[in-house]
């Protein structure tokens, strides 16, 4: 999965990241927690909980500006 997103976020002075919501499959979801965050060859990664506990990973590419939905949790199947 590399979905583009549309992500709220704060660049800090101190070159820290703080994000607050990200947009996926038609919604705005709120950042509840931010959890490890890495460098990687394709951009800046992000692991974040949003509501239900759901965790997606977020990758922020610095040479086009551009935010990718990488990971998402498994829709829940309901019989």
């Amino acid at each position: 999965m590399h979905e583009p997103t549309q992500v709220e976020a704060q660049f800090n002075s101190d070159g820290t990241i703080t994000l607050f919501s990200f947009s996926w499959q038609g919604s705005q979801l709120p950042v509840l927690s931010m959890g490890r965050e890495w460098p990687a060859a394709d951009g800046r990664h992000f692991l974040v909980t949003t509501t239900e506990k759901r965790v997606f990973e977020l990758v922020f590419e610095p040479t086009n500006l551009a935010w990718h939905v990488v990971s998402a949790p498994k829709p829940k199947l309901v019989a």
